[in-house]
């Protein structure tokens, strides 16, 4: 069966989440960085910014997915992301203080793996 349409775009909207959620940790990327005069804990800074770009780099991994349209492997690639974010929690979350809710990354990633398992369903 051929996916119409309306199905395939079901994923868009979540892609624009993933796009805004992506935004607030490079802010929270940038204000541990030297681009802050001021910091909070400049001590951290360093730490804080591995734990945040380590966060982003395995997101390549679900860009080459989306970019090759297989329903699977975006629904496997948004679990795993789902799952290393998870693992690492607590590191992340206190790397980005209350410029994102890491919790909302990770829901929103497994919203992604679900829609996109069921358009495997449709293909």
């Amino acid at each position: 069966m051929t996916t119409s349409a309306p199905e395939k775009n079901s994923l868009q909207p979540l892609l624009g989440e993933l796009i805004s959620f992506i935004s607030q940790v490079a802010i929270a990327i940038r204000m541990n960085s030297s681009y802050n005069r001021v910091p909070e804990n400049p001590e951290i800074m360093p730490d804080n910014v591995m734990w945040l770009s380590d966060a982003l780099h395995n997101l390549g991994r679900l860009g080459q997915t989306i970019s090759s349209g297989d329903f699977a492997t975006i629904s496997e690639a948004a679990s795993f992301q789902a799952s290393y974010w998870n693992s690492y929690q607590e590191n992340i979350a206190i790397a980005g203080g209350d410029k994102f809710d890491l919790g909302n990354g990770i829901a929103l990633l497994n919203r992604i793996s679900e829609t996109a398992l069921r358009l495997v369903d449709t293909e």
